[in-house]
């Protein structure tokens, strides 16, 4: 919930365990993008949930009593997207989000009191499509989410190079010198591209379409 109504007194973050077993001890585990660290002694149990607060007072009159608040962050959500990471201990990432108020993500959480909620825990929560507004304004604090369920399987692919002026390297057929962008496929297995998109529109998809089967 990073741009509610009433203002950033009413923001929050949820965690959650989908671990049907294994409990998690957040001592010390950082919130990067909210300045936090966890407190001592807080522990997620197996398929539960937390949140962590802008203001802890604010938050209970808003959305009710009952619910895990673990902490009160430092920092603010920013209103206009940023990137959130989950860190244990010893610094290595365990979670990671780079959200946005613009298309492709929803744009109803952006001050009309709806919230960002992951659609499917299974599947990577840094993919965009697997992200929705919730189906009410005040989003679902500390139970399940409105939108969970399947979301569409995303490639592991990434654009992961880009010469935007070309000069002098990478010929191409013609012997010209173009600009190019390099997709790196990080799976194991061959990517059919045939059909997807390569754009700097979300508005004109058209401009970079793929014709033909690549890998």
């Amino acid at each position: 919930m990073y741009n509610p109504i009433g203002g950033e007194n009413n923001e929050f973050l949820e965690l959650y365990n989908p671990s049907a077993t294994e409990s998690v001890d957040l001592t010390d585990w950082r919130l990067d993008g909210a300045a936090l660290t966890f407190p001592p002694g807080t522990v997620l149990l197996p398929q539960s949930y937390l949140v962590v607060v802008k203001n802890d007072i604010q938050f209970r009159a808003t959305y009710g009593n009952g619910k895990f608040v673990a902490a009160q962050y430092k920092g603010n959500l920013d209103n206009v997207g940023e990137k959130l990471t989950l860190k244990d201990k010893n610094g290595n990432v365990i979670d990671e989000v780079l959200f946005d108020d613009e298309i492709p993500w929803p744009t109803t959480p952006d001050t009309s009191g709806y919230s960002l909620e992951l659609i499917d825990v299974s599947q990577n929560n840094n993919h965009r499509m697997n992200w929705s507004a919730s189906a009410s304004p005040g989003g679902t604090p500390c139970a399940t989410n409105s939108m969970a369920g399947t979301s569409p399987f995303v490639p592991d692919l990434w654009i992961n190079e880009v010469l935007p002026v070309n000069t002098s390297v990478n010929i191409d057929e013609n012997s010209e010198y173009e600009p190019w962008i390099e997709i790196y496929n990080a799976s194991a297995d061959s990517i059919n591209l045939g059909g997807m998109f390569l754009t700097n529109d979300y508005n004109t998809l058209r401009n970079g379409q793929f014709q033909q089967a690549q890998h």
